[in-house]
């Protein structure tokens, strides 16, 4: 089995997301620019916000501009949605599979702010929720998709999407 970072080298999941999309297209030359404030409040959900935030949303319209014929049937929205919601749940997965393992304080992230701010009692709930609940969960009750759009940005079907969102609220209410 391969490593994932060549010894000594930090492991830093934000770079690999962001250096996965061409850099040569911008937010505001591309039509779609109307859907940049949904994907600001999508990065913002997830614990990204600032630089960071501005960072991924830049990749998601270039990643779309370089590949067009990959959006197939999805809307604009969705399928710009997908593409933010992908390298968001990559960056937090990563992070988690980080904190399982040979964790220590020189490889911890400093663009990584979502394990380490929480606004309020509800953010630490959400934070300690399943991750496949949580994208759920943001998805419908922050952000207001409806249970299709979520099916497609996930690629999974209607009914885990409901399953998945129906457990959340159970977590949610269980602390």
């Amino acid at each position: 089995m391969e490593q994932i970072t060549k010894a000594g080298e930090d492991f830093a999941p934000l770079k690999a997301v962001l250096s996965a999309a061409p850099t040569h297209a911008h937010v505001a030359s591309l039509p779609a620019h109307t859907y940049k404030a949904l994907l600001y409040k999508i990065a913002d959900h997830f614990g990204f916000s600032g630089a960071d935030g501005d960072a991924l949303v830049e990749k998601a319209y270039a990643y779309t501009a370089a590949h067009p014929a990959r959006q197939g049937t999805l809307t604009q929205r969705v399928w710009l949605s997908k593409i933010l919601v992908y390298q968001c749940v990559f960056i937090i997965s990563s992070e988690l599979f980080r904190q399982s393992g040979c964790y220590t304080e020189k490889n911890k992230p400093s663009s990584l702010t979502y394990y380490y701010r929480y606004r309020n009692a509800g953010e630490l709930q959400l934070q300690q929720m399943p991750l496949s609940f949580r994208v759920v969960y943001i998805l419908s009750h922050n952000i207001g998709f409806t249970a299709v759009e979520i099916a497609a940005i996930l690629n999974t079907t209607l009914f885990k999407v409901k399953e998945r969102y129906h457990k959340a609220l159970a977590f949610l209410v269980a602390s």
